[in-house]
């Protein structure tokens, strides 16, 4: 994913202080269900049905460390669903 400045954010970050997962309130407790079969898994392979609905719930907020934009990208979404500096505030 590429910031509207051109930095260019890496597969996975060395710096996670600007990165944060994205939830909507509607799918939260589906997912904290889906977590907790996580966690009661008994096999890694148990695990991965839950791992991989739970992983679809799950959008990205980062911040830009070149410029400070957020960067917002939804569950779901290929790319960022908007960029936002204080300039241009979050729109609600």
């Amino acid at each position: 994913m590429k910031c509207l400045c051109g930095y260019l954010f890496a597969a996975v970050e060395q710096n996670t202080d600007n990165d944060f997962a994205l939830i909507r309130n509607r799918d939260y407790q589906s997912f904290l269900k889906l977590e907790q079969r996580v966690l009661a898994a008994k096999t890694e392979e148990e695990s991965l049905s839950p791992i991989a609905k739970s992983a679809r719930l799950v959008g990205n907020v980062k911040e830009c460390p070149e410029c400070g934009r957020v960067v917002i990208t939804p569950a779901g979404e290929d790319g960022p669903a908007g960029y936002f500096t204080q300039e241009a505030p979050l729109p609600w």
